[in-house]
């Protein structure tokens, strides 16, 4: 039937159709379309959480990481002015600030939060807040007139919207992140979405900054404990027999002279071993000497030092210098000096062999002694020392094998892979 057969009723009804039709297929058209754009927002801001997130956890050092949480933030959710907080001793302490302003400048417009926060922070008010506009707000506006003179702020602009969002580890809150905007009302949910997402990462990156500053402590604590250890038992031993061997010398001087070889020759080998102990000490205080003299110099110098103090032969095949990176060097002569130790302290071994050998694929550390032998799988004090080494050699891809048992020494083998 043609169009021009139909009723103007009918004709009527045929146009609705097609207009709703048309309008069906546009709706459904544009909302595919908003589908798709939101689909592709959301994707990259995935992407981009997921890049700030790596760049964030992968220092754990304290002070480059406050500078990178800041910078990061700033390309997921945008600021004039953001401060980085802690809280200890419920007290927020400022950690890091970046603005266009100095933290001088806005210091009071902070502690008008600040008084509120840290209650807030304390409690179970764990949220991100936002404040559309603080000149707007009669409490916070009263509060602002009292405690700052905005004088200083004429020529840049007033920060009218606020955002606040705590840092929480383990559902305990650590910190605070504040960011403003010299725009009334910019900040919104998805920002303060955003913004948590990255405050999550974050708190988790301090805390472990946290730990690992502990840890480093800690270990400088430990090492300046054993220095100190050393010294008492090697150096402040040797030099209170050279002090007694100068008595009993002085004495022979007197009463008969003939017999002044002894202790002489005696005062001669104490000083000798004091020496390396000094320099086996002074290595341990300053690791640089090992860039400078190379590990088969430091090994000899370690090896030195053993022999001269404890009487104990240490059979060294070390080789030429090997071409190492400094790290691999380091961690080679800690390994072989807590080895070296432990045959001393707990092996009662008769000889010891510290061997290096170049390998196709890397470099080889044995260090081999005849001494009482153990169990590798029970509980005995050089234990802790044995993983000591094993942490030494894991970061650089490396295998720490022991080998040994009662009564048949015992084999140390360290093999770190080319770098």
């Amino acid at each position: 039937m043609r169009l021009q057969e139909l009723s103007l009723e009918d004709t009527l009804d045929a146009l609705e159709s097609v207009a709703k039709a048309i309008a069906q297929g546009i709706g459904r058209k544009w909302a595919e379309e908003q589908l798709e754009k939101r689909v592709h927002e959301r994707t990259r801001e995935l992407a981009l959480l997921l890049e700030v997130s790596q760049n964030i956890t992968s220092t754990l050092e304290l002070n480059p990481l406050l500078d990178t949480i800041l910078i990061q933030l700033k390309t997921v959710v945008d600021y004039r002015a953001a401060v980085l907080y802690a809280l200890q001793d419920d007290q927020l302490t400022i950690l890091n600030y970046q603005g266009e302003q100095s933290l001088e400048q806005i210091k009071s417009l902070l502690s008008v939060f600040e008084q509120d926060m840290t209650p807030m922070l304390k409690g179970h008010q764990h949220d991100p807040f936002i404040i559309d506009d603080i000149y707007q707000q009669a409490r916070l506006s009263e509060r602002l007139a009292e405690e700052m003179d905005t004088s200083h702020l004429t020529d840049s602009p007033h920060l009218h919207s606020w955002m606040g969002v705590p840092l929480m580890a383990k559902d305990r809150a650590i910190g605070l992140l504040i960011l403003a905007q010299s725009q009334p009302r910019y900040y919104t949910r998805r920002h303060a979405d955003l913004a948590r997402t990255l405050a999550n990462q974050a708190a988790v990156a301090l805390e472990n900054a946290r730990l690992y500053e502990q840890a480093q402590q800690l270990a400088t604590l430990q090492e300046r404990q054993r220095l100190a250890r050393e010294l008492h038992d090697s150096v402040a031993q040797a030099l209170y027999s050279i002090a007694l061997s100068a008595r009993t010398a002085r004495t022979l001087l007197d009463r008969d002279p003939g017999k002044l070889a002894e202790p002489l020759d005696h005062l001669s080998s104490l000083a000798h071993a004091a020496q390396a102990e000094m320099r086996a000490l002074i290595f341990a205080l300053r690791p640089e000497s090992l860039a400078i003299e190379g590990l088969v110099m430091v090994l000899k110098k370690q090896a030195e030092a053993i022999q001269a103090r404890y009487g104990l032969p240490v059979v060294m095949e070390l080789g030429a210098e090997p071409s190492l990176p400094i790290m691999v060097k380091e961690v080679l002569y800690r390994i072989a000096q807590e080895a070296l130790h432990n045959s001393v302290k707990h092996a009662r071994a008769t000889t010891v062999e510290v061997r290096l050998r170049v390998l196709a694929t890397g470099i080889m550390l044995e260090v081999i002694d005849n001494g009482v032998g153990f169990d590798p799988e029970q509980s005995f004090p050089g234990h802790l020392g044995l993983q000591s080494m094993r942490e030494r050699a894991t970061p650089l891809g490396g295998t720490l094998e022991i080998t040994s048992s009662p009564g048949r020494g015992t084999h140390i083998r360290a093999v770190i892979p080319q770098q």
